[in-house]
């Protein structure tokens, strides 16, 4: 491993010609390796001047010093710098992850618990989260900060609540030269705003001519946040970081991006894509060439190009097309593993396809745009080895899911179909709704599908429905809510408003609502004064979710008047729940469009009684499955409920009278307030 010490980079006399507070300013503060069009990796020198530069922009703009703010990625990523050193320069709280726990179903885990400070994410990150939240509510934050690849607002749809930016910026402008706050709902393309302080960014032609405005152009970035350069790299800093044409300014550079911008009426900038050959997967940015370059390296392959496959359900996926040495045997597989001793694992192909040539123009270069259609190639499937156990076929049928493919052998390796570690925790949470337990560990230490089946159990999820009946406990923080005052005692709801990517009619909308509802007893309890001051709960015997959904049909309402019609069937559906007689949950379907070229909506409104963050997880999650089930014409098969509510109740209410009384005349004295621990609790 090569060790680089960023004190040693001194500047050099061009570079101290723009010195703000002495030659310190000039200094490396780090060095980020991006992807290189030789094959070569390139280092980019990052001053000390625009990280400041980048964290004066931060602490302006994010509340950095509220709550926990979580690193969940690695610190070789531009999105550790704001995860970082933005909380910690604002004297915030920095959440570190336990060193065995994945990532994402951590951070999920983190918001879901709340107190949340300021989270940086990549559209894939919000695409997992949302992911593991069955479309629905994915928590809250101080702020959310989104960048690394393009935004679409639909990705936003489990974020209400929580103040969203969208950041723009290339590793060589440091972390973000741009930034658009997002204000409502969005749909389609997220502007990325205008700049940060102390940046410029000019919209040229290829004649470095300003473009005007409504216009497509090429994005160039100039100002403080720029970076000295590429380390040991002087003729590929030199074509990057060209001298600024627009104010003509002597040692003033602009940073060449590659992307092509187009400004709005509005002012913001809008993102289009890039105007070269640079491709994005998962949030990383690179090179066709480098991956290239690695699997010419192969002394079977004599020709390679790369391109990306948008199909599967993970994301788009990474796409590897070779030709033969000599028109030789090529195990594709073996190419793969070639690969994987080369680059990065972000660079790996998730498939390899062999053609016999590579589609040329009439001058002999290489042709991108006539390469295949993945969809219409088929994977070397030579050894496929059907699934032969219940385990492998249950698993199987969840890689398919997940993956976004037809079939999964019983031979096949998770990472090699493009599997990723956000893509396993996801085979992690639908495998337990499936009632088996397998661990992010194993799919890394039993990579093929019979030898996770082999360690898969049977999860505690599958030991049987939890059933309830008549009265129980009110658990600790149920009294200590209904010992606030309150103007409305029902009317403390929570809702969340998702959009519905599923053609389902309202009627089997409504079956899996009310399937839901019936699973799930606690929208059965009821509450009442107890007559003595406090309040009881019990069990009703009617089954809960019949007529549970209601149709708004959105269809013959002018684009303008929808938006005071979704408030009034949404209020009214908040109005609607009644904690003595119920129900104590609403769902309504928002029609959208006639022929379902825009997605429909769904409300779902729950008193905050019986629900919380993590439940509407699990919720949305059954509610997608059941009308799965209904849509392939079978009832819905939903995961078992463990432990009942009221068994729950029971063991808080035991844990709470054994609390040690010295232990509680202790916290109390340190809190302040009587009633801050150690409520004493009926019986």
């Amino acid at each position: 491993v090569e060790v680089i010490d960023v004190s040693a980079l001194e500047p050099s006399a061009g570079d101290l010609r723009r010195q703000r507070g002495g030659p310190a300013d000039e200094r490396a503060a780090y060095v980020l390796y991006t992807s290189g069009s030789t094959g070569r990796p390139k280092g980019v020198v990052v001053t000390r001047r625009a990280l400041a530069r980048y964290l004066e922009h931060c602490l302006a703009t994010y509340p950095l010093a509220r709550g926990r703010s979580p690193l969940h990625t690695s610190v070789a990523f531009d999105l550790s710098v704001t995860a970082v050193l933005g909380p910690l320069v604002a004297g915030g709280s920095l959440h570190l992850p336990a060193s065995d726990a994945e990532p994402v179903a951590a951070l999920a885990d983190l918001l879901a618990a709340g107190d949340v400070g300021t989270v940086k994410l990549t559209p894939s990150h919000l695409d997992a989260l949302a992911g593991l939240a069955g479309d629905g509510a994915v928590g809250t934050a101080a702020a959310l900060v989104v960048g690394g690849e393009a935004l679409h607002g639909e990705a936003l749809s489990g974020w209400r609540g929580t103040p969203v930016f969208n950041e723009y910026g290339p590793t060589e402008a440091t972390v973000g030269c741009a930034f658009h706050r997002v204000e409502g709902a969005v749909e389609g393309p997220v502007p990325i705003g205008g700049p940060v302080a102390g940046a410029r960014l000019c919209l040229l032609d290829e004649t470095l001519f300003p473009v005007a405005a409504g216009l497509p152009a090429d994005l160039y970035v100039g100002g403080d946040g720029l970076a000295r350069g590429y380390l040991g790299q002087p003729a590929l800093t030199a074509e990057a970081f060209v001298p600024d044409a627009v104010t003509g300014r002597p040692g003033e550079r602009l940073y060449r991006t590659g992307d092509r911008v187009r400004r709005t009426p509005a002012g913001p900038l809008t993102f289009l894509g890039r105007s070269d050959d640079q491709l994005k997967v998962r949030g990383v940015r690179l090179e066709p060439e480098e991956v290239e370059s690695a699997l010419r390296r192969h002394p079977g392959v004599r020709e390679a190009a790369v391109s990306l496959d948008a199909r599967g359900a993970g994301g788009a996926r990474l796409v590897a097309w070779v030709v033969a040495e000599d028109g030789g045997e090529l195990q594709l597989k073996r190419v793969r593993e070639h690969c994987r001793r080369l680059l990065p694992a972000a660079l790996v192909p998730d498939d390899v396809y062999r053609l016999d040539d590579l589609p040329r123009s009439t001058a002999g270069k290489l042709d991108r745009g006539r390469l295949p259609d993945p969809a219409e190639r088929t994977r070397d499937r030579a050894r496929h080895v059907e699934p032969s156990t219940p385990v492998e076929r249950t698993l199987a049928a969840i890689w398919c899911q997940v993956l976004g493919v037809d079939r999964v052998g019983a031979d096949d390796r998770f990472f090699d179909l493009g599997g990723d570690s956000i893509l396993s925790t996801q085979v992690v949470f639908r495998a337990a709704q499936q009632g088996l337990e397998v661990t992010t560990r194993q799919m890394f230490e039993h990579q093929t599908l019979a030898a996770l089946a082999a360690v898969a159990r049977a999860s505690g999820e599958a030991a049987g429905h939890a059933e309830m009946e008549g009265e129980i406990p009110l658990t600790p923080i149920q009294h200590w809510f209904f010992e606030l005052p309150h103007a409305d005692v029902g009317h403390w709801n929570m809702a969340v408003l998702v959009h519905w990517r599923r053609p389902d009619p309202p009627r089997r909308l409504a079956r899996a609502v009310e399937a839901v509802l019936r699973h799930h007893p606690v929208f059965r309890l009821r509450f009442e004064p107890d007559g003595e001051g406090g309040w009881r709960q019990w069990v009703a015997e009617s089954a809960a979710g019949a007529g549970a959904l209601e149709v708004v049909d959105l269809t013959g309402i002018r684009q303008g008047d929808r938006d005071a019609a979704r408030a009034a069937a949404s209020a009214a559906a908040q109005r609607s729940l009644d904690l003595a007689s119920g129900p104590l949950a609403r769902f309504v379907l928002f029609r959208e469009s006639a022929d379902g070229s825009v997605p429909d909506r769904v409300l779902a409104v729950a008193h905050h009684l019986v629900v919380d963050g993590v439940s509407w997880r699990v919720l949305l999650g059954d509610l997608w499955s059941a009308c799965a089930d209904l849509a392939a014409g079978r009832e819905p098969r939903l995961a078992p409920v463990p432990l009942s509510y009221g068994d729950w109740s029971r063991h808080l209410q035991e844990r709470a009278s054994a609390l040690d009384a010295d232990r509680v005349a202790a916290w109390r004295q340190r809190l302040g307030s009587p009633r801050a621990v150690g409520r004493s609790l009926p019986g």
